[in-house]
């Protein structure tokens, strides 16, 4: 198994403009396994982005797990960094 995700969310605590607060993601479950092709679509403001840089550690998650590669992106999320090719760098 490559990605597990499990009953995860996250909550943005704070609406933008005046909007009240917004759930970004709200209870994804799902499992890639290896050598499986996955596509993340879906309308603008559903959560792709956020759902991805929770699991690469930009964000921290409100409530579930998620495992990539075997490693907990709460405990371990340098591996998961490597593994995701992540350049924290670009994002600044």
């Amino acid at each position: 198994m490559v990605l597990r995700v499990l009953c995860f969310a996250r909550f943005l605590l704070q609406g933008r403009m005046g909007q009240p607060p917004k759930v970004a993601v709200h209870n994804l479950s799902l499992i890639i396994e290896e050598n499986e092709c996955f596509g993340l679509l879906g309308a603008n403001g559903a959560g792709k982005t956020t759902l991805i840089s929770v699991l690469t550690g930009v964000y921290n998650a409100t409530s579930g797990t998620a495992r990539l590669a075997g490693h907990e992106i709460t405990e371990d999320i340098a591996a998961v960094q490597v593994r995701c090719c992540l350049r924290l760098e670009y994002l600044k």
